[in-house]
C-alpha cells in the first residue's frame, strides 16, 4: 500500500479549476481547502520533550535536520524543522526516539504568530505530525560469552 492509496484525496490544479481524485480514482471538480502538508525525512537534533496540556493531553516536540542539495549552486544544505506530535503517538515518540534517530514525518504545516511585550510580531512554522515512521535499523546486540 503506497502513500496515495492511504490518502483520501489528491489535489490537482488544472487551469485554475480544482480537480481531485478520490479513492475510486474518479476525477471530481469542486472547492477544497488549500493543501498544506509535507513529507520530511531526517534525523533528530535533540531528544524529544513531552509535556501535558489542557485536559491531560500529551504533546511531544523535537527538531529534525533534513539534508538536501541546492540545485542552482550544487551545494549541500541542511534545514531544521520543529515537529509536534500529539496524544498516544507523542508518548511513543518520547519513549523510543532520541537525538540522532532517523525518522520520516508526514504532517500538516502550521504557522504560529504572536506579539511580544514590546509589540513586535513573531512567526514560526512547525509541522504537526500525522504519521511518524521510525527509520533506524536495529541490529541484534552481540552477546559476550562468559568464561
Amino acid at each position: 500500500m503506497n502513500f496515495f492509496s492511504r490518502t483520501k484525496v489528491f489535489l490537482i490544479t488544472f487551469y485554475e479549476k480544482n480537480l481531485y481524485i478520490d479513492n475510486e480514482n474518479s476525477i471530481l471538480e469542486g472547492n477544497m481547502a488549500n493543501l498544506a502538508f509535507t513529507i520530511l525525512d531526517g534525523r533528530l537534533v535533540n531528544d524529544p520533550e513531552m509535556r501535558s496540556v489542557g485536559d491531560n493531553q500529551k504533546v511531544t516536540t523535537f527538531s529534525i535536520a533534513v539534508n538536501h542539495t541546492d540545485k542552482l549552486e550544487q551545494n549541500d544544505m541542511v534545514s531544521f524543522f520543529t515537529i509536534e506530535v500529539w496524544d498516544r503517538m507523542a508518548e511513543i515518540c518520547n519513549k523510543y526516539l532520541k537525538k540522532g534517530s532517523k525518522v520520516t514525518i508526514i504532517g500538516n504545516l502550521r504557522q504560529d504568530r504572536w506579539k511580544d511585550n514590546e509589540g513586535k510580531i513573531h512567526s514560526r512554522i512547525k509541522i504537526i505530525a500525522q504519521q511518524v515512521r521510525f527509520d533506524n535499523k536495529y541490529k541484534k546486540k552481540k552477546t559476550e560469552k562468559v568464561a
